[in-house]
């Protein structure tokens, strides 16, 4: 069973960048989720249970991912949460959270400040319409207020000052 899920959490272990066997480079990013509850009797926050969940990353993911974080970074990811079953090297059955096909990861901002830098190549980024060369993004889009042109100096382009009524 899969679900889309975002946790929040602090990263437990350094992250080591790998590379799988078809030459593509992976890493495991471990998190420690703990919620505050409120104690209902006294009114005051304690810390809940302990929730740890594996974030699985694959290609430049993995590497831009193992290239800003670090242990103790407080991180937000979004992606399918899934739990499995296993049995270990000496027979004991053991059980894990996963989140995988990562949709969204980084900082958590509200803790931690970053330094945005874009790889080139695009790096699966939007680029502007109208192709290389051209300022697409900025372009502005038609503006109904605006008479439809975009220029910002035409404000009100298709009304007059006739009342409606």
């Amino acid at each position: 069973m899969t679900t889309i899920s975002t946790i929040i959490g602090n990263v437990v272990s350094e992250i080591e960048p790998r590379i799988s066997q078809a030459g593509k480079p992976w890493c495991q990013v471990r998190v420690a989720s703990t919620p505050r509850e409120r104690d209902r009797q006294t009114g005051d926050f304690k810390d809940g249970e302990t929730m740890f969940v594996t974030v699985k990353l694959f290609g430049d993911y993995a590497d831009n991912v193992a290239q800003s974080i670090s242990k103790g970074t407080r991180i937000t990811a979004t992606g399918k949460l899934k739990y499995r079953s296993y049995k270990d090297n000496q027979g004991a059955d053991r059980h894990v959270i996963e989140l995988d096909e990562i949709e969204a990861f980084g900082p958590d901002l509200r803790w931690a400040t970053a330094q945005v830098s874009r790889k080139s190549g695009g790096g699966g980024a939007q680029q502007p319409q109208g192709g290389a060369g051209q300022a697409g993004w900025a372009t502005a889009p038609p503006d109904p207020f605006r008479g439809g042109t975009g220029d910002p100096g035409s404000f009100g382009g298709g009304f007059d000052d006739e009342q409606p009524f």
